[in-house]
């Protein structure tokens, strides 16, 4: 048990660090199928942290070559901003409405666009945004790599 014990207590760690200190850059966790959900666990329960000032959005749509993956990830980024924004509203916050999505470009041109507007419709505490790109299946990683890039 030890085995899976050390890895998830140093994720955890790591990502305490990097919640503290938020910056655009990128947080890459490689793990194999038995620790997955453990780490998604963790990964995901750090939205609640007390230095986290940054909502998370959790995307786990396998990843298609061909990009339709990007629309489907803008409309739950979009439904995720909508269900904050009243949740936040109950509270005395006012998150701001997002424009109408975007439209042309390539599909992962279009989720980029639906970050920056979900980035720029933000109230005190919030100071960011964490996205969590948690692929169920890769169809080609270089074309992940390539979109992620």
């Amino acid at each position: 048990m030890e085995s899976h014990t050390r890895p998830l207590r140093a994720l955890a760690e790591r990502l305490r660090v990097y919640v503290a200190r938020p910056r655009g850059r990128l947080f890459h966790v490689w793990t194999d199928g038995h620790l997955r959900g453990s780490a998604l666990e963790i990964v995901m329960g750090m939205e609640y942290h007390a230095a986290n000032r940054s909502p998370f959005v959790r995307f786990d749509e396998p990843h298609e070559a061909d990009g339709r993956c990007w629309d489907e990830r803008l409309r739950r980024l979009r439904s995720a901003h909508e269900k904050r924004r009243a949740r936040m509203g109950e509270r005395g916050y006012h998150l701001p409405e997002l424009p109408p999505p975007p439209a042309g470009g390539t599909p992962v041109a279009r989720f980029a666009a639906g970050l920056s507007q979900v980035l720029s419709a933000r109230c005190e505490p919030l100071v960011g945004l964490m996205v969590v790109l948690a692929p169920g299946a890769v169809a080609q990683a270089g074309a992940f790599d390539c979109d992620l890039v």
